[in-house]
């Protein structure tokens, strides 16, 4: 579940874009009323809303239209993927304004010689992207701008609530931004997202180029690959506030940002995923992530697991079986040296140990029923 929490004035108003119409406006529904999600955007026209299906579509190329809002059925990422199978980049904004939204889709399986596998953001543009992952887009040239999101000349996209993640190059050559690159006086303002084991040999997570100047509010970049977590060219800057740098093969608070690490909320510190090697990238319980001093929530999602716990025998419950019926996955059952005359039933996920580990401290007999364990 996405943790809760009180929305400022400007996310207020983007969140009512795709909701607020002229009495003209329609939705068009894909599948059933256009075949594709091209088809559908092709369709609709200013103020308009294309919603599609949960499912997987394999497209590429898709091109995004001003004032139109396309969005999955749920607003949530793991409703809809659009797959470029790795035959194109997925997606591009040419020239939009603010009216322009994408919400809820995972972004995915894209690839382009040069620039903004996954997303490209192009040309005097201002959309909004929101409830997106972003994840495993290539760059396959030697130059590589913008693996996951390519934002360029005078853009100026507002990004909430999204993963990236796993976006990468080919070759390690001269690149530049593995999760999203800022060119030409390019301004992207991003508030509660994940960065996450992007790749790029200049800022792995994030880079500016050409008098821009990025914002980073409320962001994870963890794990980057290979780069520094950011990078900075040619009369940019990178602006990071509530931020949680931690992890990046190349440096963390390097460079451009490195005098930003005690400032403005910012901190290093590992955010304790439920699982990020599967995708999971909700917060432990125990995450310092969940409620930063002065900052709230870092990071796309909210809570979504609990801390390991450990249940000791016969302190905490007074049989092995107590204990492991008491245990969750994840969990671990510690058990006093002794004697225990049991029958074990143990659940998925659950450890069990001596409290020395070694094979002379706990005997546990099954003699009063059937098998031991």
């Amino acid at each position: 579940m996405r943790a809760s929490r009180v929305a400022s004035p400007v996310l207020v108003l983007l969140a009512v874009v795709c909701f607020t119409a002229t009495g003209h406006a329609r939705t068009w529904h894909v599948p059933s009323e256009a075949p594709a999600i091209q088809a559908g955007i092709d369709s609709a026209s200013a103020g308009d809303t294309v919603e599609v299906a949960c499912g997987t579509y394999y497209e590429r190329n898709i091109n995004m239209k001003a004032d139109v809002c396309l969005r999955s059925e749920t607003g949530q990422y793991d409703c809809v993927t659009i797959d470029a199978q790795q035959l194109g980049r997925v997606m591009r904004f040419n020239g939009v304004g603010s009216g322009s939204v994408l919400e809820g889709f995972t972004i995915t399986g894209g690839s382009h010689s040069e620039r903004g596998a996954g997303i490209q953001v192009y040309g005097y543009c201002s959309p909004t992207i929101r409830n997106c992952h972003i994840k495993d887009n290539r760059i396959t040239g030697w130059n590589a701008w913008g693996c996951g999101i390519d934002c360029m000349i005078e853009s100026s996209p507002i990004i909430t609530d999204c993963i990236i993640s796993g976006n990468y190059t080919t070759q390690y050559g001269n690149a530049f931004g593995g999760g999203i690159l800022a060119y030409s006086g390019c301004d992207p303002v991003v508030t509660n997202c994940t960065f996450y084991e992007n790749e790029a040999r200049y800022g792995c997570q994030i880079a500016s180029h050409y008098s821009s100047h990025p914002e980073f509010n409320n962001c994870i970049l963890a794990e980057g690959i290979h780069g520094d977590a950011a990078y900075c060219y040619s009369g940019s800057s990178i602006t990071l506030n509530c931020c949680d740098v931690y992890g990046n093969e190349g440096g963390d608070w390097d460079g451009c940002i490195g005098g930003q690490r005690t400032i403005n909320g910012n901190f290093t510190a590992d955010p304790i995923f439920c699982s990020a090697n599967t995708g999971d990238f909700r917060l432990r319980s125990d995450s310092p992530c969940l409620d930063a001093p002065g900052c709230g929530l870092v990071g796309a999602l909210g809570r979504g697991c609990r801390r390991p716990n450990h249940w000791y025998v016969p302190i905490d419950a007074a049989t092995i079986q107590a204990a492991i019926d008491s245990a969750a996955a994840g969990d671990t059952v510690v058990v006093t040296c002794g004697t225990y005359y049991e029958n074990l039933g143990i659940g998925e996920q659950i450890t069990m140990l001596s409290e020395t580990g070694e094979p002379d401290c706990v005997t546990i007999d099954g003699s009063l029923g059937d098998r031991v364990i």
